[in-house]
């Protein structure tokens, strides 16, 4: 992993379906990452993977795609679609 994927994100505004922000925790090499979605109601509605220092990126995706889907999953149980 590069040097650029270790840095922080913040998220895009204004934000669309789904957005995410990745947050460096110090020095200890872990990564938050952070996604959002909005609800019906525009209330937004957050989910998080944390990783640890040394997991491929092919598997941090995986993990943020699972996430994202429950995410999605819960919005629409909530707008009772």
């Amino acid at each position: 992993m590069n040097r650029r994927h270790l840095t922080r994100r913040a998220p895009m505004k204004p934000m669309r379906e789904s957005t995410w922000a990745r947050i460096p925790m110090g020095d200890t090499g872990v990564l938050v990452y952070r996604i959002f979605m909005r609800d019906h109601r525009g209330a937004q509605q957050i989910g998080w993977v944390n990783v640890g220092p040394g997991i491929p990126r092919h598997e941090i995706a995986k993990r943020l795609r699972k996430e994202r889907a429950r995410l999605r999953d819960a919005v629409y149980e909530l707008a009772g679609a």
